[in-house]
């Protein structure tokens, strides 16, 4: 190929075939037979130019037509190659197109269908743990015990409704405060949580009085656990608060009653054997008293045995009326005129230094008992307040209609309407190491050979045989009150005693 093909070859490397770029094409059998064409046109061309004069222009354009003619073919065939080098390379191009389209949307599905396999499994988890927290927050916040989280050194963490209904404060405010709420008297939380902090012990359980609403004193059983880190250092302090008030004084009362109802059981089988041996005793003197002239003096010691005989007849019937043994007569009963009666007998009993009060309810509704039964017991309950009020003071004897569920304080009492008898004084009143004894038989609180001891007992023992109850209130220094609560009567004005 001569030096102007080469030279045009290596300046044209790039042909525009049809408005299209093509590749580099100086390797294409067909683009150099059309260079090497057109050179040999233009050198034809040259020689003939060179051999003529100026004046023989068309001739010579004639001759440059027919000397171009030759390049027409292989121009024509470099076009059709071109054609078919770019059809080939267009459909490559469209294959690799949608080649490369299939391998994205497949990307793409397979993108998607991942996206929403792990946000399922996401959502999934994200709603158990929603669900975990909520239950935990449900427990919590609506347990029936007071719970608490308290740090390491026993500062509240987190508290639940009750814990703070039962301490008497806010959330806030007792997170601003520490353990010593409830232990003022502790002085190192650290030293108090040792045993479990340390391992010797799973929990610390205590009873302990604590000061809740509105100052009222009340008792708690507080139990604390601990939560620790991975690491093995302590994260927070679990507390558990009961108020157990109410329980205690349930227990208490179910104690008493059962040894009430324990000591009733002995005392009741001893004084009914007792009063039996009585019986034969006190029939065998009255028919000595028969044969005995009254002046001899054997006569005189038979007199003494009969009394000493009475007596113990006398006590062995306050022991039976304590044991609920002894023979009631009920009747229904118009107490307001039973009281009113007692109250003229009292005054003389009582003394002048002791007034009496009679606030007796209007329109009372007939009680069911044993008249002489429940004069005994108000003239027991006035003789006892008389004892306690050695400088003087006043006793009060009420009644009212009460109907309720249960006497406050007591859980045996069934439903049901009924007449109180109150009797009240203003004396020194009793501690309550001496209030939870009072009802015991034999247990006396005046000096020796100034009572049996079987006064109260009697009018327990009354109350309950009656179908009643009594309830009795006292504090040193602000006396004592005894409320009797005694069955109302279904009766006509004639039945009424």
């Amino acid at each position: 190929m001569c030096e102007r093909a080469s030279t045009i070859l290596a300046a044209r490397r790039t042909v525009i075939v049809d408005g299209h770029p093509g590749e580099t094409l100086g390797g294409e059998p067909a683009f150099v037979r059309t260079i090497e064409s057109l050179d040999r046109a233009i050198t034809e061309a040259d020689r003939i130019m060179a051999g003529l004069p100026s004046s023989t222009l068309p001739v010579v354009a004639r001759e440059v037509r027919k000397a171009i003619e030759i390049a027409d073919e292989p121009i024509r065939d470099f076009r059709l190659a071109v054609r078919a080098h770019y059809a080939d390379l267009n459909d490559l191009v469209s294959e690799r197109q949608t080649l490369y389209l299939t391998l994205i949307t497949a990307l793409i599905l397979v993108g998607g269908l991942c996206l929403v396999f792990f946000w399922g499994i996401y959502s999934r988890q994200h709603g158990r743990l929603r669900h975990s927290e909520e239950t935990f927050r449900n427990t919590f916040d609506r347990a029936g015990v007071g719970i608490g989280h308290l740090s390491p050194d026993g500062r509240f963490l987190r508290v639940n409704a009750t814990l703070c209904g039962l301490l008497g404060h806010d959330a806030a405010a007792l997170c601003e405060r520490d353990f010593r709420v409830l232990l003022p008297e502790m002085a190192d939380f650290r030293a108090f949580i040792e045993p479990i902090a340390s391992g010797k012990s799973a929990v610390i359980n205590l009873e302990h009085a604590y000061r809740g609403q509105q100052g009222v004193t009340a008792l708690a059983v507080l139990t604390l656990s601990l939560v620790r880190k991975r690491s093995g250092e302590i994260d927070y302090v679990i507390l558990i608060m009961e108020d157990v008030t109410e329980r205690r004084l349930t227990e208490a009362q179910l104690q008493q009653a059962q040894k009430m109802e324990a000591v009733g059981q002995l005392t009741g089988g001893v004084a009914h054997d007792f009063n039996n041996l009585l019986g034969v005793i006190v029939g065998n003197l009255d028919m000595l008293d028969t044969m005995i002239e009254r002046k001899d003096e054997a006569h005189l010691h038979l007199q003494r045995a009969l009394t000493a005989a009475e007596r113990g007849a006398s006590l062995t019937g306050r022991l039976l009326a304590f044991s609920r043994r002894q023979t009631l007569l009920p009747r229904p009963t118009d107490v307001n005129r039973l009281i009113t009666d007692i109250g003229v007998l009292l005054r003389p009993v009582l003394g002048d230094r002791v007034e009496l009060k009679l606030d007796l309810a209007a329109g009372l509704r007939p009680a069911l008992i044993d008249a002489s039964q429940l004069e005994s017991a108000i003239v027991n309950l006035a003789i006892n307040a008389r004892d306690a009020m050695e400088a003087g003071g006043t006793l009060s004897i009420g009644t009212h209609a009460h109907d309720h569920g249960g006497a406050p304080g007591s859980r045996d009492l069934p439903d049901g309407e009924y007449v109180t008898v109150t009797v009240a004084d203003s004396g020194a009143g009793m501690p309550p190491e001496i209030l939870d004894r009072v009802f015991e038989p034999f247990f006396m609180t005046k000096d020796v050979g100034k009572g049996s001891g079987l006064g109260l007992s009697m009018v327990y023992g009354f109350a309950k045989q009656s179908g009643g109850h009594v309830q009795i209130e006292s504090m040193p220094g602000q006396g004592t009150t005894v409320t009797l609560y005694l069955p109302v009567a279904v009766a006509t004005r004639a039945e009424v005693a």
